[in-house]
């Protein structure tokens, strides 16, 4: 926030923390829970532990769950709002977030990836608009996609976005983990499927706009850095991974079948999408079945062009911008 004074006539401008001059009142202040799931990452979990530690909105705890690291877990920050949880053997990404938030006291919470980290007001700014705006339960922003190695910034969602339910469907979902700061009443009813081992922030988003208020605020709050996950980015996937996105996705479909069958266009858009999963994972006979029994139209133009998507290298290098250019809200 910027104040403005005048001393002989010149204006004085000076900086200050929402929370410094008492707009969030230390009375009543709202303890923030941060959750951050970690895997044999320790080197990126500092990063990310320091971004919260550093926040200009300092009433936190952080809730690190540690899913079963196979190499020696030893955290290095040492201060008293770090809580680690660990998990002997890894349960998944999903498990692991939900122990995190069942641990969580915080009147509000949010999740950060242990790949990423948050911009230092990401807190304080969505705090501030949740108490401002008491009726929302959840509030998310824009975080900017970020590729090791490169200058290139892609900032997620424009600022003229307006939230809308079913347009997020459409989307896939627009609400990124590291951007959301929602109220503790919002994990009573909505957790993480622990069945999906992918799509998990699809679940839990599509999920909370269908029972809780959700809103945008236009600020860049986080830094998602798709290079983060090495291990998964840099190796060629197996028929076994693409099997699991189709498993996975149908599972996504399945949940959220009563949503689809409301609107024919975004149902087509979702089986679609699970027939191009089902040829990455050589299922083409499945893929063509799910097409003919939900009566998609051109089903062997669709066929192909999964085909010559999946198999041009090219298209696959660029996934990531290819990606943003059909999720990007305008």
């Amino acid at each position: 926030m910027m104040l403005v004074f005048k001393q002989n006539g010149l204006p004085i401008f000076i900086i200050v923390s929402l929370n410094f001059i008492g707009i969030l009142s230390p009375m009543n202040p709202g303890l923030v829970s941060v959750i951050i799931p970690t895997k044999d990452r320790l080197e990126l979990l500092h990063r990310a532990v320091h971004s919260v530690l550093q926040q200009t909105y300092q009433n936190i705890e952080i809730i690190i769950v540690d899913d079963g690291s196979n190499q020696p877990f030893s955290m290095e920050i040492d201060d008293p709002r770090i809580k680690l949880l660990v998990n002997p053997v890894s349960l998944g990404g999903a498990a692991a977030r939900n122990i995190g938030l069942q641990a969580a006291r915080g009147e509000f919470i949010c999740l950060l990836d242990d790949d990423d980290y948050y911009l230092p007001s990401k807190i304080e700014a969505q705090l501030f608009f949740l108490k401002k705006n008491p009726d929302i339960d959840l509030v998310f922003s824009k975080v900017d996609l970020l590729k090791e190695n490169s200058t290139e910034v892609l900032t997620v969602i424009e600022d003229g976005y307006s939230f809308n339910v079913i347009d997020n469907f459409f989307r896939w979902n627009v609400i990124h983990t590291n951007s959301s700061l929602f109220k503790n009443k919002v994990i009573k009813q909505v957790q993480f499927d622990e069945r999906l081992k992918k799509y998990q922030d699809m679940q839990f988003y599509l999920e909370i706009s269908l029972k809780f208020i959700i809103d945008y605020l236009p600020k860049t709050v986080a830094v998602w850095n798709v290079d983060g996950d090495r291990k998964q980015i840099t190796s060629k996937k197996s028929v076994n991974d693409f099997n699991k996105e189709y498993v996975n996705f149908s599972l996504i479909c399945e949940k959220f079948n009563h949503v689809l069958e409301q609107d024919v266009k975004l149902k087509n858009q979702y089986i679609r999408r699970l027939s191009f999963t089902a040829i990455r994972a050589n299922k083409y006979r499945e893929a063509f079945h799910l097409l003919k029994r939900h009566q998609i139209k051109f089903i062997v133009i669709y066929l192909v062009f999964f085909v010559v998507l999946e198999k041009i290298p090219i298209i696959l290098k660029l996934r990531y911008k290819l990606m943003w250019m059909l999720n990007r809200v305008n």
